[in-house]
Order: structure tokens, then C-alpha cells, then sequence
């Protein structure tokens, strides 16, 4: 009896977090990515996980795109309280150069952020790891941030 209480309230816990989490509908993100890839290509789409316990993935690293400028950008469903969202490539740190910005599609209220930076030809680390991304709200880390690298044409 006790393992089926304990199943019952993880259950419940598992519940309670993938249903506050509101995730941005697929027509959304379709209109989102059609506007973007008129300048931009997409390199990398990295979306939250909702079929884990905690969706939003609030730190990893990525692969560096030498002699490319890139665009990463974040979505959210609902505004961040205390947003926090920076990307770093060695030793230097680059956080975004506006303020959140709300948009409208479908009439419904989504935020993005954007960060742009450029990497020189030469660079010696190449590898998965080298470039850092942090995007997560620091009052509920599980809110969802779907992020778009994307590459300058």
C-alpha cells in the first residue's frame, strides 16, 4: 500500500509541474520560425523536454559556429519574473543588448529575448562544448524557453 501512496503523490507532483508549464502552441513557434527564416538559418532548435519532471533545460553547452554570426533567440509563453539569460564562449560573457520583449500572435502574449554574437574564423576551441547558454526564469525554473540558434546569411 505505502509504494502505491508513494507512486500516487510522484504522480501527482509529475502532474502538477507538465500542466503549469505553459508550453507555446506549434503554430506559434511555425509563425515564429517562417518570419525568422527570411534573414536567418536555423542551426539549432532547442526546446524544453516535457516529458521530464522539470521541462525547461536552464543551462548546457553547445558547438560554436567559427566564422558565423549567430542569432540565439528565447520564447516564452508567459513573462519571466527574474530572467535570466546569458551565453558565454570562454572566458567572455555576452548578455542580450535589449530589454524582453513582449510579442502578439493569435492573440496571445509570448516574450522573447535575443542574443547576437560573432565568432572569429580562427578559434581554437571547436568542439560540442564551447559555447554555454543559461536562459531560465529564476522564480520558476520551470517555466519553458524555447530557444532558435540562428545563423546570419
Amino acid at each position: 500500500m505505502k509504494k502505491i501512496m508513494n507512486l500516487v503523490a510522484i504522480l501527482l507532483v509529475l502532474t502538477q509541474v507538465t500542466t503549469r508549464a505553459q508550453k507555446v502552441p506549434e503554430n506559434v513557434l511555425n509563425s515564429y520560425e517562417k518570419v525568422y527564416t527570411e534573414k536567418y538559418t536555423i542551426e539549432k532548435r532547442i526546446f524544453p523536454l516535457f516529458d521530464r519532471p522539470h521541462p525547461n533545460r536552464m543551462y548546457f553547452y553547445n558547438e560554436c559556429y567559427p566564422g558565423k554570426s549567430i542569432v540565439l533567440f528565447a520564447l516564452m509563453a508567459e513573462k519571466p519574473k527574474d530572467w535570466k539569460f546569458k551565453i558565454s564562449v570562454g572566458d567572455k560573457s555576452i548578455t542580450p543588448s535589449r530589454e524582453l520583449q513582449e510579442i502578439e500572435l493569435y492573440d496571445k502574449k509570448y516574450y522573447s529575448n535575443f542574443i547576437i554574437v560573432k565568432f572569429p574564423e580562427n578559434m581554437s576551441d571547436k568542439s560540442e562544448y564551447c559555447l554555454n547558454i543559461i536562459a531560465y526564469d529564476g522564480d520558476n525554473v520551470d517555466l519553458p524557453v524555447y530557444l532558435y540558434v540562428f545563423s546570419v546569411r
